[in-house]
């Protein structure tokens, strides 16, 4: 079974005159599935969560008869600023889900290809651009965390001016020194904001704990 996949490959790779590599590749990113989108929470999705604890307690469980049915009388039965406070908790709890879904990819060879694909994709906007509104680009991509090479891409006309003109060159080592300073003030900033947070919440337990004692003694 093996030895028939190369050879079809290698086949292919002749009548195209391609790398039999690059058609693997190829071949490996169309089987590989689309990364699943995550399901947006409803305002019902929060009420189901809240009508549950309140209903937990009385005995009832997912084998109640008419269980889903009497919760969603339940949500019918709401008036419209409950229903509107439900919505608004949906709403922050899928931003922070967006939020944290955006994150630093830790491992070299995945960043690397997440990294070509939005240049890809990216390429395919300035190329459109360049059509729709006449208009050239040239981008200058650094690493802010010292990792992985300097790039640059735009369109054809931009990336042939960037190949031409050396001032470009003197432009990387600044841009990546600000680009490092800029990012270890970034993670500096929220490692203060977080010691911040947790010193006033200790500080407020402490006065908390200061006023009950203090209302103990009171005659």
């Amino acid at each position: 079974m093996r030895l028939n996949h190369e050879a079809e490959i290698n086949t292919l790779s002749k009548q195209l005159n391609l790398n039999p590599e690059f058609i693997k590749n190829i071949m490996k990113y169309q089987r590989e599935h689309a990364p699943r989108k995550k399901r947006k929470i409803s305002a019902y999705n929060v009420f189901q969560t809240d009508w549950w604890e309140i209903k937990k307690p009385d005995g009832y469980n997912l084998s109640t008869a008419n269980i889903q049915k009497m919760c969603s009388d339940d949500w019918k039965n709401l008036d419209k600023e409950d229903c509107q406070t439900y919505q608004e908790k949906a709403n922050e709890i899928s931003n922070n889900q967006e939020l944290n879904s955006t994150k630093y990819i830790e491992n070299a060879k995945s960043r690397l290809v997440v990294l070509n694909k939005g240049i890809h994709d990216v390429r395919k906007i300035f190329g459109t651009l360049q059509i729709m509104c006449g208009i050239e680009f040239i981008t200058l991509a650094v690493s802010n965390r010292n990792e992985l090479q300097c790039n640059y891409f735009g369109t054809n006309t931009g990336e042939e001016f960037y190949r031409k003109s050396s001032k470009f060159q003197d432009f990387i080592t600044p841009f990546r020194s600000l680009s490092i300073v800029k990012h270890n003030e970034y993670i500096g900033i929220f490692d203060k904001v977080e010691k911040s947070f947790v010193q006033n919440k200790d500080s407020l337990l402490k006065i908390s704990d200061k006023k009950n004692v203090e209302s103990s003694f009171i005659p």
